[in-house]
């Protein structure tokens, strides 16, 4: 795994052959990376200082990355790491309605996998949640809350932290 770094650049394709044109025209305005293969220029820069996004990628080969998610939201439950925005895309193609896994304290297992559904409690969307084809076993929320509303940031971004607070 890795963590992308945000940055603009200018991007030379004569010096970066090696890349996809895919990654290239997907992150050459805003990321480099902070790995070997490190996307470099000094031709245009936002600022002098490294912004860390905390956004973590898997690397597939040398061309190829996918996103898992951001460190700060990583879940540990007895010792498995768990990126919540993978099983949130995975979900959400079965319920419309908003939702968001989350580790909640757990003696047994440090974080315990929850998934919070916004809206009335709903014995179709617990049995679609319960049968979904996760790619593990500890994949499978062992709670689910149904809440009024999920609390959200000024800019319109759930609020993990504040949900995290009312549970």
């Amino acid at each position: 795994y890795m963590l992308l770094v945000p940055s603009a650049f200018e991007f030379d394709k004569e010096e970066n052959e090696e890349w996809s044109e895919e990654i290239v025209q997907s992150f050459a305005k805003w990321f480099r990376f902070a790995y070997s293969k490190t996307l470099k220029s000094n031709k245009v820069m936002l600022n002098d200082e490294d912004l860390i996004t905390n956004d973590i990628v898997e690397l597939l080969n040398d061309k190829q990355f996918r996103f898992l998610g951001r460190i700060d939201h990583v879940i540990n439950s007895g010792g498995a790491k768990i990126f919540p925005e993978e099983l949130e895309d995975l979900v959400k193609k079965s319920i419309s309605n908003e939702l968001v896994f989350l580790g909640i304290s757990d003696e047994t297992l440090g974080q315990k996998l929850v998934l919070v559904i916004e809206g009335q409690e709903d014995e179709n969307s617990k049995f679609k949640i319960q049968n979904s084809k996760f790619e593990k076993s500890f994949h499978h929320p062992k709670e689910i809350i149904f809440i009024e509303k999920i609390p959200r940031t000024p800019n319109g971004k759930i609020d993990r932290m504040a949900l995290l607070e009312n549970l």
